[in-house]
């Protein structure tokens, strides 16, 4: 025979919820949809695909400025290589 817990306030429900983590996940799957009961793990992999991106971007941010080097070193060639056509 089961034992019959009477619950008369809202702090004995969470006690009795904290001492039978069974009935909390039966109550959670009651009162939640589904959407929410999987967000965590649908988080967890947008965490992932984001880190990736980040590091991808911070690879092109870097050849950016690499670029952004190599025209600033081509702009003073061409300045320098037109000023000797002029002295010709």
């Amino acid at each position: 025979m089961m034992a019959t817990t009477t619950i008369t306030t809202h702090r004995r429900l969470v006690r009795v919820l904290d001492e039978n983590p069974e009935w909390l996940e039966a109550l959670r799957t009651r009162l939640l949809t589904c959407e929410l009961i999987e967000l965590p793990r649908r988080m967890g992999g947008l965490d992932q695909r984001v880190g990736g991106v980040e590091e991808r971007m911070g690879g092109l941010e870097q050849h950016s400025d690499e670029h952004t080097q190599t025209l600033a070193e081509h702009g003073q060639m061409l300045t320098d290589q037109g000023k000797a056509i002029a002295r010709l």
